[in-house]
C-alpha cells in the first residue's frame, strides 16, 4: 500500500560510525558507505524478502543518528530547501507569464526588462 508521500516501502537507516545500515520494514538488512548508495541496495533486499518489483524512488528512508540536534537541523534544512525550490519555481512561472503578458501588449524587450529588473536578453528567452 502506498502512503501519501508516494513511498511503498520504508527502511530505518542508522549511522554506525563507518557505514549507513539500513533495515527495511520487510526484513533483511544492507549497508553502504554513502546514503545515495542505499536505495539500489535496498531494492535488492526488499525484492528478495517480498518478491515485489521495487522502484528505488518508492523507498522512504527514516534516517537516524546519535545527535538529535543535528538530525533536526538537517531535516529543517532539507525542508527549507524544498520550500525554496517551490518558491523559485513559482517565481519563474510568474516571471515568464508577466513577461509574455507585457509583450502581448506591444512592449519592447528592453522596456519589459527594465520594468522587471532583468536583462532584455533574458526577457527574449522568456517570451521566445
Amino acid at each position: 500500500m502506498t502512503n501519501s508521500s508516494g513511498t511503498k516501502h520504508r527502511a530505518t537507516v542508522e549511522w554506525d560510525g563507518h557505514y549507513w545500515v539500513a533495515t527495511p520494514d520487510s526484513g533483511g538488512v544492507t549497508q553502504a558507505k554513502r546514503l545515495d548508495q542505499l536505495p539500489d541496495r535496498l531494492v535488492e533486499v526488499i525484492q528478495l524478502m517480498t518478491g515485489d518489483t521495487v522502484d528505488p524512488e518508492s523507498i522512504g528512508l527514516d534516517i537516524r543518528y546519535d545527535d538529535e540536534d543535528l538530525a533536526l537541523a538537517a531535516a529543517d534544512l532539507r525542508q527549507r530547501r524544498a520550500d525554496l525550490e517551490a518558491c523559485e519555481q513559482e517565481l519563474a512561472d510568474r516571471t515568464a507569464a508577466t513577461a509574455r503578458a507585457l509583450r502581448a501588449r506591444g512592449m519592447n524587450l528592453r522596456d519589459i526588462g527594465t520594468l522587471m529588473g532583468m536583462s532584455y536578453q533574458r526577457i527574449h528567452q522568456l517570451v521566445g
